[in-house]
């Protein structure tokens, strides 16, 4: 249910994969996780917002969420961001910005390892969701 995946703070989970799970044993007793997903992806995130503003047409449940959503990002945007060499092609130190990051921990902070980069397309849709 997509309600599910939204959080009182503002943040909206893609998955509620935390990578714990096994998709796959091997009969030498090794397996696979599913993959953790349990993350805000900017995209993710920003397309169910304006999925939710265009189905739900306002209402007080979704000005809610919308306003916290806004708020989340304000604090996660204010933040600098750990990470050093988000560029692709590993441009060197110095090329990170916050808004730029795919994703953030559900708490709202930054995610700081490298997996996720590159992905750029998470500040336009959240741009057009705030507008």
């Amino acid at each position: 249910h997509m309600a599910a995946n939204f959080f009182e703070n503002g943040t909206i989970i893609a998955s509620p994969s935390r990578g714990t799970e096994k998709i796959h044993t091997y009969p030498d007793g090794s397996s696979i996780n599913q993959n953790d997903y349990y993350y805000m992806w900017q995209r993710d995130a920003g397309l169910t917002m304006l999925t939710l503003l265009r189905v739900a047409k306002g209402g007080p449940v979704v000005t809610k969420q919308l306003e916290n959503y806004a708020s989340l990002y304000h604090e996660i945007w204010s933040k600098a961001t750990p990470n050093k060499n988000c560029a692709p092609w590993g441009a060197g130190d110095g090329w990170c910005s916050v808004l730029g990051e795919p994703k953030f921990f559900v708490n709202g902070s930054v995610y700081d390892k490298p997996w996720g980069r590159n992905q750029n397309d998470g500040p336009a849709i959240n741009a057009m969701v705030l507008m």
